[in-house]
């Protein structure tokens, strides 16, 4: 039931054969890495990096309603932000689910953007959800949907 709602979701179809793991739980870890080297990639403001880890389909839905569609788009947007601040981010994640070419990770980040001109930082305590697909022999971000928690401002 996962697998088809995740084809639905991502639009995925055709006979993919899925990544070959030593175990569940190894292909879980290498899900999971993702995201954390992805966090590690937006702290060093490393750009090459940071879109290495998203398809070109990829898909933001953030907190202000705006869809930001595209590598092309999201490069934009961490261009201006890089530009603009210097993130001290960490991650938390809280679940993990694969099914074939097709994953899903939900979990916290924590921390802040300090401007590079100086001032007040700005907070970062949001929830997330991410799609990820296997595409060029890696788990890949598809989708990323963030919410502020609940009490943070």
């Amino acid at each position: 039931m996962l697998s088809v709602l995740l084809m639905l979701v991502l639009g995925v179809a055709g006979e993919a054969k899925p990544p070959q793991a030593d175990s569940p739980s190894s292909e879980s870890a290498a899900v999971s890495g993702v995201i954390q080297h992805l966090i590690a990639a937006d702290n060093s403001r490393d750009l090459k990096t940071v879109l290495t880890f998203y398809t070109d389909d990829v898909v933001f839905l953030p907190p202000t309603g705006e869809i930001v569609v595209g590598k092309a788009a999201i490069r934009q947007r961490y261009q201006r932000m890089f530009q603009d601040f210097q993130p001290h981010l960490s991650c938390a994640i809280s679940e993990v689910a694969i099914s074939g070419r097709l994953a899903f990770v939900r979990g916290t980040n924590k921390g802040h953007l300090d401007p590079i001109s100086g001032g007040p930082a700005t907070a970062v305590n949001d929830n997330f959800v991410v799609i990820l697909s296997f595409q060029d022999s890696a788990w890949r971000v598809s989708r990323l949907i963030w919410v502020k928690r609940v009490g943070s401002r």
